[in-house]
C-alpha cells in the first residue's frame, strides 16, 4: 500500500466513523500474554549487561554451543497483550465501536495486561485448557 492509498483508507474511515460506533463487533479466540526478552550477550552487573541484538547472533550462541554445556540468559524487558483479536479489539475500542471479546484473557479474574481492553470492551472470558 503507498501513501496515497493509506491517506484514501484513512480518509474513508474517518467518513464512516459515525456509522462504525453503531456497528457492533465480536472478536476473540487467540488471546495470550506476550512477554518480549533481551538474550544476554556479557553481564557487566546485576544491572547492566550488553544484549545479543539479532537472532542470527541468538543463533551462533547456540550452535556455538552443540555438544557443550552453555548457559543463556534472558531478562524480561515488557509483558503485553497479544494476538490479533485482542489487538483489533483494542483498536476498534480506539474509534468507539462497541466490542464483545471472547477468548482467554484470564480466569476467573482478567488479568493485568488485559485490563485496558476490558474496561472498553465486554468480555466473555474462557478459561484456560487443561
Amino acid at each position: 500500500m503507498n501513501t496515497s492509498e493509506l491517506a484514501q483508507t484513512a480518509a474513508r474511515l474517518q467518513e464512516a466513523g459515525a456509522t462504525l460506533e453503531q456497528t457492533p463487533s465480536l472478536l476473540g479466540f487467540d488471546g495470550f500474554i506476550d512477554t518480549i526478552y533481551h538474550v544476554v550477550d556479557t553481564r557487566q552487573s546485576a544491572t547492566e549487561y550488553t544484549r545479543l541484538r539479532t537472532l542470527a547472533e541468538y543463533g551462533g550462541r547456540i550452535a556455538a554451543a552443540a555438544g557443550k554445556s552453555t548457559n543463556v540468559e534472558i531478562v524480561p524487558q515488557n509483558v503485553k497483550l497479544g494476538g490479533n483479536g485482542p489487538i483489533m479489539a483494542n483498536a476498534l475500542c480506539a474509534l468507539d465501536v462497541p466490542v464483545t471479546y471472547c477468548g482467554m484473557t484470564g480466569y476467573p479474574a482478567v488479568n493485568e495486561v488485559f485490563r485496558e481492553l476490558a474496561d472498553r470492551a465486554r468480555l466473555c472470558q474462557l478459561p484456560t485448557p487443561r
